[in-house]
């Protein structure tokens, strides 16, 4: 974004983006009602095959029509994906604390900040297992 300002005839351009709204929580709650009826836009693009990346972008457009008709703020697709990118990170890294935290010695309570209703959506759709890790044993390969 270009920032123009003229103060006392001096014409000064600021060339620095200006910080996008903050997501309100009822868009997040929107993202993760769109994602359990259309999980594909959670998942890695490489999975996609070309018929199904063109799903995926119509499913983008219509969710990013949705949330910018809230009245909270516009972004564009590419800015709603690198917001959702950067929430889910935020999710799985309090829901990684919250299973360090539980899984400590000594009892007594979490430290930790309990996932709301919502980031327990999220976990459910993009998977524990990215939290949790696999537990299976790797056999590797005898020759």
């Amino acid at each position: 974004m270009l920032i123009t300002t003229v103060n006392n005839n001096h014409l000064q351009v600021n060339t620095m983006d200006k910080r996008d709204f903050k997501t309100h929580p009822h868009q997040w709650s929107t993202i993760v009602d769109f994602g359990e009826e259309h999980p594909t836009i959670f998942r890695p693009q490489f999975k996609h095959g070309d018929d199904d990346a063109r799903q995926n972008a119509i499913c983008w457009e219509k969710l990013v029509q949705s949330l910018n008709s809230m009245g909270f703020g516009f972004r564009s697709v590419e800015k709603w994906k690198m917001a959702v990118g950067r929430w889910k990170s935020k999710v799985k890294v309090k829901a990684a604390q919250l299973r360090i935290e539980s899984q400590k010695t000594g009892g007594g309570c979490l430290n930790a900040a309990p996932l709301t209703d919502t980031e327990e959506r999220l976990m459910k759709l993009i998977g524990w297992k990215s939290v949790t890790g696999n537990s299976n044993a790797e056999l590797g390969l005898v020759i």
